[in-house]
């Protein structure tokens, strides 16, 4: 369960994006440290699909499938 303010959506809504994949700087630090980080992190996926969309690219990478 994640208590207090996200970060990475409180970035989105101010740069008034629906998500990360919008943004000109993905991936940015913040998408790293939070991508990275044991408990919420991946093997890569969340960080691929916003990449994606950022270049117009409908995909989705599932989570876990990446090795």
């Amino acid at each position: 369960m994640f208590y207090g303010t996200c970060e990475v959506a409180k970035c989105c809504s101010e740069k008034n994006l629906a998500h990360c994949g919008l943004c000109g700087d993905v991936p940015c630090k913040r998408l790293k440290a939070v991508f990275g980080h044991p408990e919420h992190g991946d093997n890569g996926e969340r960080l691929a699909n916003l990449m994606a969309w950022a270049q117009g690219k409908e995909i989705l990478v599932r989570i876990g499938t990446y090795a």
